[in-house]
């Protein structure tokens, strides 16, 4: 059974980004004449990092889908368990944040204004993909699970300061070091008190520690 599901997770790999991100590249590529050995440069050498980055979240974004969901990348075939590690934990779409930053690391190396026109065009049909399809689907399956997550999560990685599977990141923009109000005798013969509103220090006055 998990053989089987590894060769499905192959299979619908070469199938779906392959096509989006490796035949049609290469098909507009080869269109503009741009199917060239490029030139070793830093411009170079920054494409295929980023390439060679969003390949490897594509691939960490399979793994997931197979050893924690159960399933597959494609809708068919998709995850029978909510995958909330990983990259998952960041955003709700990394998978699709790896195969754009792969095919505008192909645009880039080769220098191909069509590829890139080609990559905001995935962008936009990712994003409706995502709206109109595989939110309300997620929802439907998974319920409250997933309700919860949409909350934690960014849709597109960086569009919110929160992580999944946590309430760390949620709270980071609210949490403050506490303050402390102490109470410090003038005088030991005056029994006045005065209140002073203090950093942390090293004394023996008697302090109150509270949030704000």
């Amino acid at each position: 059974m998990r053989l089987l599901l590894a060769l499905r997770a192959i299979f619908f790999v070469l199938l779906l980004p392959g096509t989006v991100a490796g035949y049609v590249p290469f098909g507009i590529l080869r269109a503009a004449d741009r199917l060239r050995l490029p030139e070793l440069s830093p411009s170079s050498v920054g494409a295929s990092i980023l390439a060679i980055a969003g390949a490897v979240v594509l691939l960490r974004c399979v793994w997931d889908f197979f050893a924690k969901g159960k399933g597959t990348l494609a809708p068919i075939d998709a995850p029978r368990v909510l995958v909330v590690s990983g990259l998952y934990r960041f955003t709700r779409n990394p998978m699709y944040n790896g195969v754009i930053a792969l095919i505008v690391g192909e645009a880039w190396l080769f220098g191909s204004v069509s590829l890139l026109q080609y990559a905001l065009l995935v962008l936009v049909f990712f994003h409706l993909w995502v709206v109109l399809y595989e939110e309300p689907t997620l929802t439907s399956r998974f319920g409250e699970s997933y309700r919860v997550r949409e909350t934690r999560t960014a849709r597109i990685a960086g569009d919110r300061l929160r992580g999944a599977g946590s309430d760390v990141a949620e709270g980071i923009g609210t949490i403050r070091r506490p303050h402390r109000f102490c109470i410090r005798r003038r005088r030991p013969a005056s029994r006045q008190w005065s209140w002073r509103h203090t950093p942390r220090s090293r004394h023996s006055a008697r302090c109150l520690t509270g949030r704000s």
